[in-house]
């Protein structure tokens, strides 16, 4: 299912918007909550501008029993959140297997890391 979504984001945005998946095989054994990826990418596209001329950067890989999602900001103008989608993520994970989610944010990247199950 998220590589139908990206896919489809990706014709609807060209070249402003770039995305690497890069899963180790092995990983693909474990779980994450349903819809998890699809909140992440989704969250990423909703924040930031996605512009030929300045894309949005959006990396997908495994690292140690995580999936982390990353991507550069291009914050939109205007963009009114309560961070209701990463909240309720970080619920779902509480409830599921009482693990967190990691939230990280610099000048110039997100970056969100979600535990396998």
């Amino acid at each position: 299912m998220l590589i139908q979504e990206v896919a489809m984001y990706k014709t609807k945005y060209n070249d402003g918007f770039n995305v690497e998946i890069n899963i180790d095989d092995d990983m693909l054994n474990f779980d994450i909550p349903t819809l998890a990826l699809q909140v992440l990418v989704e969250n990423s596209l909703k924040h930031n501008s996605i512009l030929t001329d300045k894309p949005l950067h959006l990396k997908i890989y495994s690292q140690q029993r995580t999936i982390i999602v990353s991507n550069n900001i291009t914050k939109k103008k205007n963009v009114i959140s309560d961070t209701t989608g990463l909240k309720n993520l970080e619920i779902r994970y509480k409830i599921l297997s009482n693990k967190s989610i990691v939230i990280e944010q610099t000048d110039t990247d997100f970056k969100v890391t979600i535990p396998l199950l």
